[in-house]
């Protein structure tokens, strides 16, 4: 697998709240990103998102969720 993080979130559960709570060609924000997951959901559902990560370690994760197959823009800045 990829790595872990402490508090992943199941995919699905994430690209579902995405599309009960995100009108279309809104922004979401994700301020702790973590291992991606929210941002993977985004993409996926073709909404924009802009994720924000504290810890470094953590932003290898993100990378390789999208590495794998995710086909949206990943620009990250730390």
């Amino acid at each position: 697998m990829m790595g872990v993080h402490v508090t992943v979130k199941p995919l699905e559960l994430m690209r579902y709240l995405i599309r009960l709570v995100v009108r279309p060609g809104s922004l979401i924000l994700e301020p702790f990103a973590g291992s991606g997951t929210t941002l993977q959901a985004a993409a996926m559902e073709g909404v924009n998102a802009v994720g924000c990560e504290l810890d470094e370690r953590y932003i290898h994760l993100i990378y390789e969720r999208f590495r794998l197959g995710i086909d949206a823009p990943l620009d990250i800045l730390i």
